[in-house]
């Protein structure tokens, strides 16, 4: 009988103990189920901010860097436009030599009123494109809402400058070649 009582004791405490015990373990697997899902949430957290953070510093260096630079880079868009009105002033000033020159010796060409109207609107396209890249060159600045496309911009009018120049010397240059045919024929001619 005493091995009854302690078996059927047994079995009680199995069927009230164990799965109270069970159930804690279960509660206590939860938790820590959890406490788990709550550290993952936590470090996501922790490397989105960290990420952050490098980019802004990646940011400050890279303002930083176009702040140190931006004095060079100003001084650089001055010259260009400068070095393109300089440029258009030789241009000028050669093609009303040769307009003179062409007066003076009384010289006769066929087409010489295409030719200074070629040089015309070659100067007038030459002295737009100057005047663009001058005005654009007061809009730099590092902290402004787009510096690199900006500098693109500049770029872009630099070039258009650059090549509007050579169309001008192309038809000053044009200019001159007719009017030295046209004395050599009057010299050849005498």
């Amino acid at each position: 009988m005493k091995k009854f009582l302690i078996i059927l004791t047994l079995l009680v405490l199995g069927v009230i103990v164990l799965p109270i015990t069970a159930g804690a373990i279960s509660d206590n697997a939860q938790q820590n189920r959890q406490t788990i899902q709550d550290r993952r949430e936590e470090i996501k957290v922790i490397v989105t901010q960290k990420k952050e953070a490098a980019a802004n510093r990646l940011k400050e260096n890279k303002l930083k860097s176009c702040q140190n630079r931006e004095n060079a880079i100003n001084n650089i868009m001055a010259r260009i436009t400068d070095r393109g009105t300089k440029q258009l002033t030789v241009f000028t000033d050669i093609s009303d030599k040769v307009k003179t020159f062409y007066v003076d010796k009384s010289l006769s060409l066929a087409n010489y009123d295409d030719l200074v109207s070629n040089v015309g609107n070659a100067e007038l396209l030459a002295l737009e494109a100057i005047n663009n890249t001058k005005t654009s060159i007061v809009d730099f600045k590092c902290d402004g809402n787009d510096p690199k496309g900006f500098a693109n911009i500049f770029k872009n009018y630099a070039e258009l400058q650059r090549l509007a120049l050579k169309d001008y010397k192309t038809a000053v240059n044009n200019l001159i070649v007719a009017v030295k045919s046209a004395q050599a024929e009057d010299e050849g001619g005498l």
